[in-house]
């Protein structure tokens, strides 16, 4: 691999970064380093007619808006990589460090066997609500700022003790709470209770 814009410039590390398909970084120690797309030689063996070279391109980081521009991206491979059940769970607090999984959240978590398309609405469900606590004092700027479609059980429901208990989980550290509050952004009877704690900014 080499420098398409000096070509006396051998890239061997941007070389690895395009062959496993990753984002480099870079130091900006040289123009031709701070951009956010380089483009490289790459110099390969073609069993019919010998060496040829190939113009490609590989993905850099060497400033903040090198690394806002690629952002969309980074979360998309972050999301694909965890969307076994059980891969998920072992990384949640890496992931998502502003949420707290109580009662048998494991167990349903690392069981997970759904679609595409209900994945991506969990994901989508976990991330605002763990971006957007940290802003929140109340119930409706959750609502607001996560956008997300959250509801509160009726009094028919707080008031009878056997549909309470289906909506007791306990807290690690503080014991069991009533999660009245819950996310409906799943089809069908799927939904995820939570208990945001407004002080302490986490759900």
């Amino acid at each position: 691999f080499f420098l398409h814009a000096a070509k006396n410039i051998k890239t061997p590390s941007l070389g690895a970064a395009y062959l496993l398909g990753q984002i480099a970084i870079s130091f900006n120690s040289a123009r031709y380093w701070n951009k956010s797309i380089i483009k490289l030689i790459h110099a390969h063996i073609n069993s019919d007619i010998g060496i040829v070279d190939s113009v490609v391109s590989v993905l850099n980081m060497t400033n903040i808006s090198h690394w806002n521009e690629h952002l969309p991206l980074i979360e998309e491979q972050r999301k694909e990589n965890h969307r076994k059940g059980i891969d998920l769970w072992v990384n949640r607090n890496i992931l998502f460090p502003h949420l707290i999984f109580c009662g048998k959240s494991e167990k349903q978590i690392t069981n997970l066997s759904i679609s595409n398309a209900l994945f991506e609405k969990l994901w989508y469900s976990l991330k605002q609500l763990n971006d957007k606590i940290k802003g929140c004092t109340n119930d409706q700027d959750l609502k607001s700022k996560t956008m997300l479609k959250i509801t509160d059980e009726g009094e028919n429901v707080k008031n009878n003790k056997k549909l309470r208990r289906y909506r007791e989980f306990t807290i690690p550290d503080e014991g069991s709470n009533f999660f009245g509050l819950h996310v409906k952004n799943f089809p069908g009877s799927w939904r995820m209770h939570i208990y945001p704690d407004y002080n302490k900014k986490c759900v």
